[in-house]
């Protein structure tokens, strides 16, 4: 993994936060995240916003996920699996970052 930054964190109770500064360039990293090519099928059940800064030659990618029209019951759960989407977008920005990985070469 080149990832050189990441974090996650918690910036309220019904959104997620996490931020990874991958090795590739902007428009790789866009594609990447977006056409359906190169990600497959992805279950985005949540509403998700996504910000993608160019740092050089690298693209830092910052994902921002919320429960979208949820009841009391769903935003409890959302906020008791935040860990585990945590962790879970921590191992989808590593898959992505290896595919870009091969996709530069």
């Amino acid at each position: 993994m080149n990832a050189t930054v990441e974090r996650s964190s918690a910036t309220a109770d019904r959104e997620i936060a996490t931020t990874r500064l991958l090795d590739a360039p902007r428009d790789l990293v866009f594609d990447g995240w977006t056409d359906p090519q190169h990600i497959g099928q992805w279950p985005l059940e949540m509403l998700n916003i996504v910000t993608f800064t160019e740092h050089g030659d690298k693209t830092m990618i910052t994902l921002r996920c919320s429960a979208y029209a949820a009841t009391e019951e769903e935003r409890a759960t959302f906020k008791a699996g935040r860990g585990s989407m945590q962790g879970g977008f921590t191992g989808t920005f590593d898959q992505l970052d290896a595919y870009l990985a091969k996709a530069r070469s």
